[in-house]
């Protein structure tokens, strides 16, 4: 009798601490969903907790000024989470700088900005053309090709330049100085931006610069909302 006793004590605690073991750990993964989907319901834009876009910030309304913070848009692990220039007041838009101002280089993977893409509904960049007394848009021996995300190219002349707008044309005065013509790209189909490359007399410009000295390029931010 006393061995049977001792053999129901002992089953009895072990089902107890095996119990015990169970609940702790169920409570553990319970605990973690809850904080998993309080991040998710109130991103603060930091690296251990960020938004998919600068827009959930201004929808959460937990950060009220322009900053940068950390956006992940494809809400995966969060090492691949990006800083992006946030502009709240206007309604939460999503900048990218390219790496260097001349270059067409940007700190986000395919991936991610394939769902930025997903993510947004318009999108808008500017760039500057500096030119030494030559226009770089009418005139075709030096008029700028640019090229979007997607493979689309933007040429004087053709079709679907109704998404850019030039601000200002002041390489079309031609009287022996620096001048500068602004680009601003904007459009609703999102996958077009960035640009990727500019061309200038056939040449490709991935570096900024083109081979012709009397043209460079400078690249703006990417804004996504």
């Amino acid at each position: 009798m006393l061995a049977d006793a001792l053999d129901h004590y002992f089953s009895t605690s072990e089902t107890r601490r095996m119990s015990n073991s169970k609940e702790s750990e169920i409570f553990s993964t319970l605990y973690y969903l809850e904080s998993y989907l309080k991040s998710l319901k109130y991103p603060a834009g930091s690296r251990e907790n960020p938004a998919r876009t600068c827009r959930d910030l201004v929808e959460c309304r937990l950060v009220e000024k322009d900053g940068t913070f950390w956006v992940d848009p494809n809400l995966g692990c969060s090492h691949d989470a990006l800083q992006a220039q946030c502009k709240l007041a206007e309604g939460g838009m999503t900048c990218l700088s390219p790496s260097t101002d001349i270059e067409f280089e940007y700190p986000v993977s395919k991936v991610q900005m394939n769902f930025l893409h997903l993510l947004s509904s318009e999108v808008t960049q500017g760039v500057k053309v500096h030119c030494n007394n030559v226009s770089v848009w009418r005139n075709s021996g030096h008029s700028v090709k640019f090229k979007g995300w997607d493979g689309k190219v933007y040429e004087y002349g053709s079709h679907g330049n109704q998404d850019i707008k030039i601000d200002y044309d002041g390489c079309r005065t031609l009287d022996g100085t620096w001048g500068m013509t602004h680009f601003t790209f904007r459009t609703q189909d999102v996958t077009q931006l960035p640009i990727v490359d500019v061309i200038v007399g056939g040449y490709s410009s991935h570096s900024g610069h083109v081979p012709d000295s009397t043209v460079k390029i400078e690249i703006e931010p990417v804004c996504f909302w």
